[in-house]
């Protein structure tokens, strides 16, 4: 399915050859006593081992990675030194056994050649089992709603602390949709 990417195995991400990450890469100008940013985006990851990738990020000479992010994205800011601003999708298509693109965010500070991604935001699982009388078809479950407690956003603007690898807020939607792939009548059974 073109919206899935990475898949799990047990806790580990694995990475697709399908995958894109974005950098943001910093200059610093003592002139200015200014630190401007750009971002590079639909980096592929190459020499995929299982939860491991090798990327290169080609740059500006005078620009410096420094945080690779998950998934690519053109909406990826730097409001301020030391964060992030990430988009959090309103909606996802759910495809059994698999994540959908977008929703695993992780980030990851480039320290020397390596970066580990960490997982930005919080992952739900959960199984679909219909009764075995159910008329296929016309029970079946066509949409997902996932609604926060106290109307607290979840969708929207993720706003990331870099410095300290956490998520400060989010803004927008207190809800999130799930919806079936296309070629579905309903929700298969199964694990999402």
């Amino acid at each position: 399915n073109s919206q899935t990417r990475t898949s799990l195995d047990g806790t580990d991400v694995i990475w697709e050859k399908d995958d894109t990450v974005c950098c943001i890469a910093f200059y610093e100008d003592d002139r200015l006593d200014h630190v401007s940013y750009s971002v590079y985006y639909n980096i592929h990851p190459t020499e995929i081992n299982g939860s491991s990738a090798r990327i290169e990020v080609t740059c500006g000479s005078a620009f410096t990675p420094e945080y690779i992010i998950y998934p690519s994205s053109k909406d990826v800011k730097r409001p301020a030194e030391g964060f992030l601003e990430i988009p959090v999708p309103e909606s996802y298509t759910m495809v059994n056994g698999n994540i959908p693109s977008a929703s695993n965010i992780a980030v990851g500070k480039i320290e020397g050649d390596n970066v580990l991604m960490k997982n930005a935001m919080a992952m739900m699982k959960f199984e679909i089992d219909y009764p075995d009388e159910m008329d296929a078809g016309i029970d079946g479950i066509k949409q997902i709603t996932i609604s926060s407690n106290a109307g607290e956003a979840i969708a929207g603007s993720m706003l990331y602390d870099a410095l300290d690898e956490r998520t400060v807020s989010v803004s927008g939607s207190s809800k999130l949709v799930l919806n079936m792939p296309d070629d579905e009548l309903y929700f298969p059974e199964g694990t999402y």
